[in-house]
């Protein structure tokens, strides 16, 4: 739980067992209250669920209800830069200079991305962090790390985006570039120097700007310069110092343009004094320093997971897709109280360490239910159209002269679509909704065959029952057998197919 919000553990589900587990982020009551924060709150969840890199942490889906704005999130198994940090000190242990290394160019990666996002129609959205710090670069057993809480990110190609309160300061003022105290116009390259900080502290093993009170703070911030790293550390010598003396030059025209080339830099110039760590490292590191706490939280959550083992609708499982809930329910939801709903049963569901449960939607917004393509009656319509020409051609051939005789008397000379037999049932067959299969191509007549272009549509495709013969064929009395079936040129038009 933070100044803002609690993060809980929830569990999402679906069909056929499906599960998986989620973060669920709940603000203050208090806060709510606050049209503005609920406005900074839903700009978060817009601009993170635009974000895909697997270095930032993505919002999956934003729930509301009961006077209560719920923000579903990744789980980044781990913790934070800044706990590793406090973990780190508490063992008198050092972060390894190259996992550091590793963890600011993961950080980068993802804070670059950021900058980079653009809207729906392509063009730039300017987007500004402003709240760099190590509190919000998680760290994942898995050994990668992640940018995370875009509570109070600018957009600044956006109009009237509700983090931009004149006279509003947010974040953290150890990390706040010189013209955001200062009231001035942010950028990325704000970002960078907010990320320069993380960099110094992270690799020197203390913090940089340091005062008894925010004003102290800030005003470091704004004057003092920062110290070359190699006055607080010998780990990298000096090949590092011009690198972060640039990323955290007062003036933005002085500093990198972008992070990706603060990190193109900061990495050419620590591997000539160390090598850089591989994500499982990273990993090892993580387990080290908080693998006990991570543990005992698994072992727990695992214990609510079984206590509130899920009621699973099996009459449901053939749905061809989860279903998406679109709220809680009708009427809301509070933490600790049930909700279930016969005509969608997934549901997702968080588990919090004093043992209350807060019931959620079951699904993201990218698992609703894609759309089934559907054929109307206009099948039937063709249909009809190619049966009605086959008739009439037939009952206008039975009326001219042939030398072959007249046509058969039962009438299996009329024409039907090729595929169906008479007496054969005419249903049609629902198409898939990812490949549907033309009219067209299924009814289409004996195309590309080599006498294709010799013989009447009328005739072509039909399939007869044995023993019948087609209109136009001399029947041999003195054979058992029936020759096989043999077509009359004639010069008459054969009818337009009405599937070309």
């Amino acid at each position: 739980s933070g100044g803002m919000a609690t993060v809980y553990v929830g569990r999402l589900q679906g069909a056929m067992g499906f599960q998986r587990l989620v973060a669920i982020k709940r603000p203050h009551r208090h806060l709510l209250d606050d049209p503005r924060f609920v406005a900074m709150l839903l700009h978060e969840a817009n601009l993170a669920s635009k974000l895909h890199h697997p270095n930032v942490v993505s919002v999956q889906d934003v729930v509301q209800g009961d006077d209560v704005v719920y923000l579903i999130m990744d789980l980044v198994e781990g913790a934070s830069l800044a706990e590793l940090q406090r973990a780190a000190k508490d063992r008198d242990l050092a972060i390894p200079r190259e996992v550091a290394i590793r963890l600011l160019l993961d950080a980068s990666a993802g804070l670059h991305a950021a900058h980079e996002l653009t809207d729906d129609d392509g063009n730039p959205m300017g987007l500004v962090h402003r709240d760099m710090s190590p509190h919000n670069v998680l760290v994942g057993v898995d050994g990668i790390a992640r940018v995370a809480d875009f509570g109070i990110a600018k957009c600044a190609n956006a109009q009237g985006s509700p983090t931009t309160t004149t006279g509003t300061l947010k974040g953290k003022y150890a990390y706040m570039a010189p013209e955001y105290i200062e009231g001035r116009g942010v950028d990325r390259r704000s970002d960078v120097f907010s990320l320069g900080v993380v960099a110094w502290e992270l690799l020197a093993g203390r913090r940089l700007f340091v005062g008894d009170s925010p004003p102290s703070v800030m005003l470091k911030v704004v004057q003092e310069a920062a110290p070359p790293l190699s006055d607080a550390t010998d780990a990298f010598g000096k090949v590092l110092d011009d690198v972060l003396s640039q990323a955290l030059a007062k003036k933005p025209s002085e500093r990198f343009d972008t992070v990706e080339a603060f990190a193109n830099a900061l990495e050419h110039s620590a591997r000539a004094a160390a090598s850089v760590a591989s994500a499982a490292e990273v990993a090892r590191l993580v387990r080290t320093l908080v693998g006990d706490a991570l543990d005992a939280r698994r072992q727990k959550v695992k214990a609510l997971l079984e206590e509130r083992q899920p009621q699973v609708n099996h009459e449901r499982l053939t749905d061809p897709l989860p279903v998406h809930l679109a709220a809680l329910d009708q009427a809301g939801s509070l933490p600790g109280v049930s909700v279930h709903r016969q005509e969608r049963p997934s549901q997702a569901q968080s588990i919090v360490e004093s043992g209350r449960s807060a019931l959620l939607p079951e699904t993201t917004s990218s698992q609703a239910r894609l759309p089934v393509r559907r054929y109307g009656a206009w099948p039937w319509v063709l249909l009809a159209i190619v049966v009605t020409a086959a008739l009439a051609l037939t009952v206008v051939r039975s009326r001219e002269p042939s030398d072959a005789g007249a046509s058969s008397r039962d009438g299996s000379a009329a024409v039907l679509p090729t595929g169906l037999i008479a007496g054969e049932s005419a249903t049609p067959i629902e198409p898939a909704a990812t490949a549907p299969t033309s009219p067209a191509a299924s009814a289409s007549i004996d195309a590309g065959h080599p006498d294709a272009a010799a013989t009447p549509r009328a005739t072509t495709g039909v399939r007869q029952p044995a023993g019948t013969k087609s209109a136009g064929t001399k029947p041999e009395e003195t054979k058992p057998a029936a020759a096989p079936p043999a077509t009359t040129p004639t010069d008459r038009t054969p009818p337009p197919n009405p599937y070309e």
